[in-house]
Parts: structure tokens; sequence; C-alpha cells
């Protein structure tokens, strides 16, 4: 997050980092006498965050995005402290009314949701992670059960138009029967999240499963024809395929074989 404060005729700007969503004092500071009356207006874009004139805050000059979340430290503004203290932060700018001059909009950092980690259907053990909306651009990192750094594909980044914010997508390729961990960092703000899975040995059975399966339903299925030749009843495709599945009770089979692998039917 970045915000500018004033001195004088000049404007510069501080780097402040924070995380979206929670509580920040933002610095704006300018050189006054005390019997000087000021007039301080923070904004962000279009809509106003903040405004102080006359020697008191113009409640009905603020926004409705901004209503409850900002507010000044009275007791210092004497001193040219005009800091604002922001809820729920987002991009907002700051700029004295007595001053022509206005300094460029500032951003915030700190936008994290929580990562989601999958396996990805298919040959071998392949593992996803997924983290949308984060600020600055992270970075992604599969870990095994040890701590210990799995090669990984290069990470895909989206950057969405309007929020700004990053959505990332990496895969690694993994042995089963171990705890892997995707690691999301913002080194530049020392913020990271983290998401663990279990990939059990059975994952890598189904396609055994899946022959033991078709040799069991050809062997009832040579039987249920040989059972109707003998009992001299005619023999339908719809007939045939209906005794099968009563006999495999093939639902819950299919679910029997679904649960060896960790995972459920939704």
């Amino acid at each position: 997050m970045r915000c500018c404060y004033l001195f004088d005729s000049g404007a510069s700007t501080v780097k402040i980092l924070a995380v979206v969503g929670q509580t920040v004092i933002l610095p704006c500071r300018k050189q006054v006498r005390e019997e000087n009356v000021l007039h301080v207006e923070w904004k962000k874009d279009n809509d106003t965050a903040f405004v102080y004139k006359d020697g008191c805050e113009a409640f009905g000059d603020k926004s409705d995005a901004f209503l409850y979340r900002t507010q000044l430290i009275l007791q210092e503004l004497k001193d040219g402290n005009m800091s604002l203290r922001l809820s729920d932060v987002r991009a907002v700018r700051c700029r004295d009314l007595d001053v022509q001059q206005e300094p460029d909009p500032g951003r915030l950092h700190g936008a994290a949701s929580e990562p989601t980690l999958d396996v990805v259907p298919g040959k071998g053990v392949t593992l996803q992670c997924e983290a949308a909306c984060w600020v600055p651009k992270p970075d992604v990192t599969f870990l095994d059960a040890q701590g210990n750094i799995i090669d990984a594909e290069a990470s895909k980044y989206h950057q969405d138009t309007r929020s700004r914010c990053y959505n990332v997508t990496r895969r690694a390729t993994v042995q089963a029967g171990n705890y892997f961990t995707c690691r999301v960092n913002q080194s530049e703000i020392n913020q990271t999240k983290t998401v663990k899975i279990h990939v059990p040995d059975n994952c890598t059975i189904p396609r055994t499963v899946a022959i033991i399966a078709a040799v069991i339903m050809f062997l009832i299925g040579i039987g249920i024809v040989y059972q109707w030749r003998n009992s001299g009843e005619s023999i339908t495709l719809f007939l045939f395929i209906k005794r099968v599945c009563f006999h495999l009770q093939i639902r819950k089979f299919i679910q029997i074989c679904v649960e060896m692998c960790s995972f459920y039917i939704i």
C-alpha cells in the first residue's frame, strides 16, 4: 500500500505495507501554524473518504463506501498530522485543500485468499495449487512431508484488469503415500498461507480395480446368459443389463472403488 503525504508546496510518496481488510494508519503531514484553519480531504479515486474543514469533520461529504471506516487523530491536527485511520483498507489518497498540487493516488497491497490444493485426474498423481486474487504477485511452492521443496511446473499468472489482483495456478507431479503442502508467499509484506493434502498409496491402484471389475462383470454376464438359455427365456439387451446391474449392485460397487482412493461421488 502506498500513501502520499504533503510538505508545504511539495508532494512525496511513502509506501505502507498492510493486509487488505485490516486497519491501518495512512500518514499525511504538513507544517502548519496552530492558528491556521485546516482543510483536509482524503479520497479514493472519485470517492471522498474523509473531509475535515472549519474545525470539524464534514460527515455529509463522505462517500457511503467510507461511512464508519475513517477518522483523523484530531488532537494532533494542530501539529500538522493529518494521518487517516482506515478500516478495511483499500486504495486512497490524501489532499490538502489549501494546496493546489495533488499527489498521485496510492495503492494498497496485501489481498490474499485461502489457497486450494487438489489432485488432477489423469495418469500419475498430479497436484494443482490455486490462489485467487492475491496482491502483490505471490510465489507458489510445493513441499513434501519433510519440508523439502518439490520440483514443479512454472506458475501460471492471470491479472484481473479491474481489481489488479493476481490469480495463480501451479502443478507438481508427486509420488503417492505422503503428505504434501502448497505454500503461497508474498515476501514483500511477509505474508504466507499454506494448504495440505494427503495422497494415500491406494490412489495408484484404480486401474487394477477397473480390470478386476471388468472381469467380474464379464463372468456374471456369461452366467446370466447361460441361465437364460437353460430356462428357455427370450434374451433382450434391456433385460440383460437390468439383471447385470441387479447382481452387481453397480452403484454401491462404484462407491466402494472410489472410496478406496479416498474420494467421494458428489
